[in-house]
């Protein structure tokens, strides 16, 4: 079931770890790449996901494996008030623009005060089909992000996708 974390991840675990991060939500945890890689490496992690995929997971783990399953619907109820969310390539499959401001806005209130969203995503390149909205280019995806009360901090890009590393702003 487990595949490599994604290398954003494994290139910031120390700058992490450097900030004093403890607790991560990882939003859109998928098969729990990042998840158990995290959990590995000393943090405390919380995984979201969709009802129908935390159903997935559970078929095939044992029962408890993995103690921080929380389903997104809930995801507000529990106020995480966590260091860190790992959003990586989540908002290339939500489709609408009013959701993904919804998931932008359930990851701002997980988060403490100047707390660190790392986002990645796929990124828009001269092949991506117009009208695409699940590519990004860099541009738009840092406009959408500061628009949410976040600063930037650092970003990096690849062939393949646009790596955004946030802080919260502390209002």
């Amino acid at each position: 079931m487990l595949s490599q974390p994604c290398k954003s991840i494994v290139d910031l675990v120390q700058f992490f770890k450097d900030n004093q991060v403890v607790k991560v939500l990882d939003y859109g945890a998928g098969k729990l790449r990042n998840s158990i890689y995290l959990l590995n490496k000393g943090f405390k992690v919380y995984a979201c996901d969709t009802e129908k995929q935390i159903r997935k997971i559970n078929s095939l783990m044992e029962v408890n494996e993995f103690p921080y399953l929380i389903n997104e619907s809930q995801l507000m109820s529990h106020r995480l008030n966590v260091d860190l969310v790992v959003s990586n390539y989540v908002l290339n499959i939500i489709e609408d623009d009013n959701d993904k401001l919804k998931y932008i806005k359930n990851t701002y209130n997980s988060l403490k005060k100047r707390g660190y969203l790392l986002l990645e995503v796929r990124r828009r390149t001269e092949r991506t089909p117009r009208g695409c909205t699940k590519a990004f280019t860099k541009k738009e995806l840092n406009n959408f992000i500061l628009n949410c009360n976040f600063e930037k901090l650092k970003d990096y890009s690849s062939k393949r996708s646009v790596v955004f590393l946030y802080q919260k702003n502390g209002l």
